[in-house]
C-alpha cells in the first residue's frame, strides 16, 4: 500500500534512517549528521559551506527520510537554476535510490520522487515566484538548495507554501 509508512520509528531519526535504512548508500560524517539532525530538531535550519563540503549528500537523504517516514509529506525543492536540480542534487538521490534498492517505496524520476499523489518530492527552478503554488501537505518540507542565488521573490511565495520545516543551504562568501 503506497500511503503504508515503512518506516514510522526513524520520524525524528533522520541520522537513523541513513544509517539503517540507507546504509549501502554511505555513512554521514560528523558536520553531515549534524545536518542531518538539525532539520529533525528545528523547524528552519540554514546552512552555510563550501562547494564539494557534502550538503548535497545529506539533502538527498533529508528528501528521503522526509517521505519515506510520513504518510503525507512532500518535500519542494528550490533551487536556482535547473541544472543545480537536475544535474547536481537529482544525481545523488539517484544514486542513493540505486545503493538503497528495495528498501525504498518510491520511484525516481527527473525532479521527482513518488510514492502516491500524497507523498513525494519535487524539485525545480523557475524564473517566475507565481510558480511557486499548489503544494499543500500537513507534513511539507522546504528546502531551497544553493539558497544564496535564489531571489527574495521567490522566498516569498516558497514560504507561502506554509511548510512545517525549512530547510536554506548555499556558500559563504567573503566581501
Amino acid at each position: 500500500m503506497k500511503n503504508e509508512v515503512r518506516y514510522p520509528e526513524y520520524r525524528d531519526d533522520p541520522a537513523g534512517f541513513v544509517e539503517n535504512v540507507l546504509g549501502a548508500a554511505g555513512k554521514p560524517y560528523s558536520k553531515q549528521r549534524e545536518m542531518l539532525n538539525a532539520v529533525a530538531g528545528s523547524r528552519r535550519v540554514s546552512v552555510v559551506g563550501a562547494n564539494g563540503c557534502g550538503k548535497g549528500w545529506a539533502l538527498a537523504r533529508l528528501i528521503l527520510w522526509w517521505v519515506e517516514t510520513r504518510a503525507r509529506a512532500k518535500v519542494v525543492v528550490l533551487s536556482s537554476t535547473q541544472r543545480q536540480v537536475r544535474e547536481v542534487l537529482w544525481q545523488e538521490l539517484a544514486a542513493v535510490v540505486d545503493a538503497a534498492g528495495d528498501a525504498l517505496s518510491g520511484k525516481l524520476t527527473k525532479g521527482r520522487y513518488f510514492i502516491s499523489p500524497d507523498r513525494f518530492a519535487i524539485g525545480f527552478a523557475t524564473n517566475n515566484p507565481d510558480n511557486i503554488h499548489g503544494f499543500h501537505s500537513p507534513e511539507l518540507l522546504l528546502i531551497v538548495d544553493e539558497a544564496h542565488a535564489v531571489r527574495e521573490s521567490h522566498f516569498d511565495a516558497a514560504l507561502r507554501l506554509n511548510p512545517v520545516k525549512t530547510l536554506l543551504t548555499g556558500n559563504a562568501f567573503s566581501t
